[in-house]
C-alpha cells in the first residue's frame, strides 16, 4: 500500500499499529490520515508523521500515548506536526498554534536540559523554538494548564472595530503583528501598536522580538492598531 503514488487520504484506525516508521518516498501524497485507536505509545511515531510532508489533516485518538489531559495532549501534536491543519476533526487556529508551541518548550525542558542522544531526532522543531521564544524555565518541565499565562487582549482596529484575542502573555510583538495583518489586511510594516497605560500614556509596542509582558500589557488591556 506504501507505494500507491496517488494515495491522499490513508485509514489504518483499530488496527493495533504499535509504532509508526515511514520511509523515504513512502505514502508522499497522502494528506488526510486516521491512527485512530491503535496502540502508539512514543512520541517517536508522531515525530515520523513530519516525513508526510503534505499531510494537514490527522487523526489520533484513543491511542497510549494519547493520555492525561486532553487539552495538553492536543496541544504538543499541535506543536510536533506544524503543516498540520486540523486535528481530530477540529481545525487548529494560529492562536492555538502559538499556546502549543510555549507548552511543548515547557513540557519537554527537562529531557532538553539532560541532552539526551535522541532527543533533537524525535523534537527537531526544539531548538528553533528556543531561538523565538528564548529558553524554557529550569524547573518547570511540564504545566498542569496554560490557563493561568494567556490573556484576553482586545485589539482596536483603524476603523474603530474591535476584536478580542486570548493570547499568551509569552507571545512575541511580531506574531502580534501577524495577528494583527490577517484581520485587518495591514503589513507588519505599516503597522502602529500601542496601548494606554493607567497614567494615560501611550506605550509603543516597538520592539517585535519582545513578548507582550515586557510591555506590562495584562488581561483586558486593549492594543490599537495605527497605520
Amino acid at each position: 500500500i506504501s507505494v500507491l503514488p496517488h494515495l491522499q487520504t490513508l485509514i489504518v484506525s483499530n488496527n493495533s499499529i504499535s509504532r509508526v516508521q515511514i520511509s523515504p518516498g513512502q505514502f508522499s501524497q497522502v494528506q488526510a490520515l486516521s491512527l485512530d485507536n491503535n496502540k502508539i505509545n512514543e512520541w517517536s511515531s508522531v515525530a515520523e508523521l513530519r516525513k508526510l510532508t503534505l499531510l494537514n489533516t490527522l487523526r489520533i485518538r484513543l491511542n497510549p500515548l494519547i493520555t492525561g489531559p486532553a487539552l495538553d495532549m492536543r496541544l504538543l501534536v499541535v506543536a510536533m506536526l506544524p503543516a498540520v491543519k486540523k486535528l481530530n476533526g477540529t481545525p487548529i487556529t494560529d492562536n492555538e498554534r502559538l499556546q502549543a508551541d510555549i507548552f511543548y518548550l515547557k513540557h519537554f525542558a527537562t529531557d532538553y536540559y539532560k541532552n539526551e542522544p535522541h532527543f533533537h531526532t524525535i523534537h527537531n522543531r526544539y531548538k528553533s523554538l528556543v531561538q523565538e521564544y528564548g529558553e524554557p524555565d529550569t524547573g518547570l518541565p511540564k504545566i498542569a494548564s496554560i490557563k493561568d499565562q494567556s490573556i484576553v487582549v482586545k485589539i482596536a482596529k483603524p476603523d474603530g472595530k474591535e476584536f478580542e484575542k486570548k493570547l499568551l502573555k509569552t507571545t512575541l510583538v511580531k506574531n502580534l503583528h501577524l495577528i494583527v495583518q490577517r484581520q485587518c489586511k495591514i503589513l507588519p510594516k505599516n503597522q502602529k501598536l500601542y496601548w494606554i497605560d493607567s497614567f494615560n500614556e501611550k506605550v509603543l509596542l516597538d520592539d517585535p522580538t519582545r513578548d507582550l509582558a515586557y510591555f506590562n500589557i495584562s488581561k483586558d488591556c486593549t492594543v490599537y492598531v495605527e497605520t
